[in-house]
């Protein structure tokens, strides 16, 4: 199936002859225009085709209306439990009766797309997504041209929810579409990290987190904390197996600290590295200075940071 799916089920559905290359052709410029007017923060205008434009609504409307008819007893809206959908053609029958609420719920699984490809996104309120989606462009961790085509679909459903009349069924219909493209942008923009971004575990008994923010091909870049101290380190590094994939003996890390990101009670030695084999969740290795080994690592993979223990705050006499 591809970003069009939802618009090959209506005409799947109703069998127009011939109705496909001109759905897709007025389709195609309603949508460039629409995403030009968000992105220049004006009004996105009503569909125009030409001298066909009204008949063009009321056919969409008419068609919206019937798909969401004959879907109307079996269509079933995805659930946050379920997985992502790659199509939003059951939101229809919503879409018709309600266009903000399926408008809302459209945009609500673009948002579990992100979350699940870019999991630093999952809480992050509306208002500040775009800043937190260029965020992740500038690290390397986000394709732009992704960032561009969410921001764009995030500027369309403010306008759809700052508008005071109500909703047009047919806005709904053309939103789900663009909706249903985005989504299949984001999962097919997920790169395959050759490891898990989180780890905690223990140096020598003292709790260690690394956090691997970055891929580039084979290198990464991070950092390291020790919780209850309030110290974080930069980290940069790379995969020496070979091609940067998993063979029998798990993948083999190497990591140097290269400064502080914040200087906390805890100090750290910068004249050394890390050496670590990773097979699966789990993480085994140690810290090397001067050729030997000084300290042990053990860490096991893990979806998310916990929350942070408490600083010591230090006694003034």
């Amino acid at each position: 199936m591809n970003g069009m799916e939802f618009t090959w089920r209506m005409v799947g559905v109703l069998a127009w002859p011939g109705v496909t290359l001109a759905l897709l052709v007025l389709y195609r410029g309603w949508i460039t225009s629409a995403l030009a007017a968000a992105a220049g923060g004006r009004p996105a205008r009503r569909p125009e085709a030409g001298p066909g434009a009204p008949e063009w609504e009321s056919t969409l409307d008419e068609a919206g209306r019937s798909v969401a008819g004959v879907l109307a007893g079996t269509a079933v809206p995805p659930g946050d439990g379920a997985p992502v959908p790659s199509n939003l053609v059951d939101l229809l029958p919503m879409a018709t009766a309600n266009p903000r609420r399926g408008i809302r719920t459209a945009f609500h699984q673009v948002r579990r797309a992100l979350a699940q490809v870019h999991p630093r996104l999952a809480g992050t309120p509306d208002d500040l997504l775009t800043p937190a989606m260029r965020a992740l462009v500038r690290q390397g961790a986000m394709d732009e041209e992704v960032e561009r085509a969410v921001s764009q679909l995030h500027r369309l459903y403010e306008l759809t929810g700052s508008r005071r009349e109500d909703a047009d069924p047919r806005y709904a219909y053309q939103f789900l579409a663009l909706a249903e493209g985005a989504i299949h942008a984001i999962l097919r923009s997920a790169r395959t990290a050759p490891v898990e971004s989180f780890w905690d575990g223990t140096r020598d008994g003292h709790r260690v987190w690394l956090d691997i923010d970055r891929w580039d091909a084979t290198r990464f870049k991070g950092a390291m904390e020790y919780p209850g101290s309030g110290t974080t380190t930069e980290v940069t590094g790379w995969v020496e197996t070979p091609n940067g994939r998993e063979t029998a003996d798990g993948v083999q890390l190497v990591w140097r600290e290269t400064g502080y990101r914040r200087k906390g009670s805890r100090s750290v030695e910068f004249d050394g590295e890390y050496r670590a084999t990773v097979t699966g969740t789990d993480m085994t290795g140690a810290w090397f200075s001067g050729g030997r080994r000084v300290a042990g690592l053990t860490m096991t993979a893990a979806g998310a940071p916990p929350p942070h223990p408490a600083v010591p705050t230090p006694r003034t006499p």
